[in-house]
């Protein structure tokens, strides 16, 4: 494993702290490259002005990083039945993947978007929830691929239920695997897969159906500790996925999880 290519996420304990902090610790441990989410203050994808991204550039140009991209994921909903959230998603998602091209990455990670119980639960309804996710996957691979920037779709693993009832209601959509290919069917083969190894456990999906069904189009793999990583690596082998070609990203809490992220680093990330 010493071969692959590894990036550290923002997620990773860094939020609060800009985003130079993280590429410069990166740097510092010897990472390939990082994973920026202009998702909360100092680093909305609003306050990354011209002088910031030119220092981050530099930062990851002086030390041979590559960066990608996590696209907004709370409070936005690429494939809502509401007009004005779906519109407000989709520009917000414009602008990250103008960020993403101004700070030198290739590849955006997106969370598609979320079904309510309600949009499920009535066929009328269910019928016009794909109609508007198709309507706006589409235009935002559109736009992404006129930037030149690959959209890559993330597995989910968010449901809904109440305190006391132990109903429990898919929220993200692409869950399972059905579902999943359904999303990346509407972007017409320009979709590429980031698979959460933790999403995947937390939803009872098998990694050996997950890597049968989307294989090579898997570009990026989020995982939390070496143990998880080894597993898939174990079952990517037995199905004839290259590893050596996947960017992969450490996505954990880097202060609780400290530790992981030094035996990691024992593995030889780069």
């Amino acid at each position: 494993m010493n071969n692959l290519h590894i990036s550290l996420s923002y997620a990773a304990g860094f939020y609060t702290l800009p985003f130079e902090t993280l590429c410069e610790y990166a740097a510092k441990h010897n990472y390939y490259g990082v994973q920026l989410i202009p998702d909360q203050s100092p680093n909305l994808y609003f306050e990354i002005n011209s002088a910031r991204a030119k220092k981050i550039n530099t930062i990851l140009k002086e030390n041979g990083l590559t960066a990608s991209l996590h696209n907004v994921f709370y409070d936005i909903n690429l494939t809502s039945l509401i007009p004005d959230v779906q519109h407000n998603s989709i520009n917000i998602t414009k602008k990250v993947i103008r960020l993403s091209k101004k700070l030198g990455a290739k590849h955006l990670t997106v969370h598609p978007g979320y079904i309510y119980p309600g949009w499920r639960s009535d066929p009328k309804q269910e019928t016009r929830y794909w109609e508007a996710a198709k309507k706006g996957i589409s235009e935002i691979v559109g736009y992404a691929e006129k930037q030149k920037i690959k959209l890559l779709f993330e597995n989910g693993s968010y449901h809904l239920t109440s305190k006391n009832s132990p109903k429990s209601i898919a929220f993200h959509i692409g869950i399972d695997i059905e579902e999943f290919r359904r999303i990346l069917d509407f972007g017409c083969g320009k979709i590429g897969v980031c698979f959460d190894i933790g999403k995947a456990r937390a939803s009872g999906i098998k990694f050996e159906d997950f890597i049968i069904e989307f294989g090579n189009d898997i570009e990026q793999v989020q995982f939390s500790s070496i143990e998880s990583l080894e597993e898939f690596s174990e079952t990517s082998k037995k199905n004839g996925l290259d590893l050596e070609k996947i960017d992969f990203v450490y996505e954990g809490k880097l202060v609780i999880e400290r530790k992981k992220i030094e035996k990691l680093l024992k593995h030889g990330p780069c």
